[in-house]
């Protein structure tokens, strides 16, 4: 019969919890050669706004529908001419 469970973590390393800095993390990612990856070093509502802005990027719908529209408006005196 068992009467209790227990757990040790013997090792001190695997339960340090100290953490990269932003500055840290960049300098080890580019050593290992990971410079590529882009680290958000902004906390609070600063992070959750960096987070919407990769999510979904710069809105350039409205620009492309006005330039569809001015090509369409472009191309109709064009049509006239040609025929």
């Amino acid at each position: 019969d068992t009467l209790a469970v227990i757990a040790l973590d013997l090792s001190r390393k695997e339960g340090d919890l100290a953490a990269y800095t932003a500055d840290e993390l960049k300098e080890e990612l580019t050593r290992r050669g990971l410079g590529t990856i882009a680290v958000m070093d902004k906390g609070g509502n600063g992070l959750s706004a960096g987070l919407k802005a990769m999510d979904q990027g710069v809105k350039l719908w409205k620009w492309f529908i006005l330039a569809a529209l001015f090509f369409l408006l472009l191309e109709i005196p064009l049509i006239r001419i040609i025929r």
